[in-house]
């Protein structure tokens, strides 16, 4: 098991820098609305009147009451 190359290392060792990767991997949180179901990004939840917070990447929400009950 070899290390890592730095690029240094790398130009020393085969002449060349290393190619650009021709795409990037990215990270993207996709939730689902408790509202309507439809995928939103994560980074909207703080509009939501629902929201409450985000923890450990889970999103907490309020749970709205059913319609017409009423507490005694």
């Amino acid at each position: 098991m070899a290390p890592e190359l730095t690029v240094e290392d790398f130009v020393k060792t085969y002449g060349t820098s290393p190619a650009v990767p021709p795409y990037r991997i990215l990270n993207l949180e996709v939730l689902t609305c408790p509202e309507d179901q439809q995928p939103i990004l994560a980074s909207e939840c703080g509009h939501c009147p629902r929201f409450v917070r985000r923890l450990d990447n889970v999103a907490y929400f309020r749970r709205e009451n059913p319609a017409g009950s009423v507490s005694p």
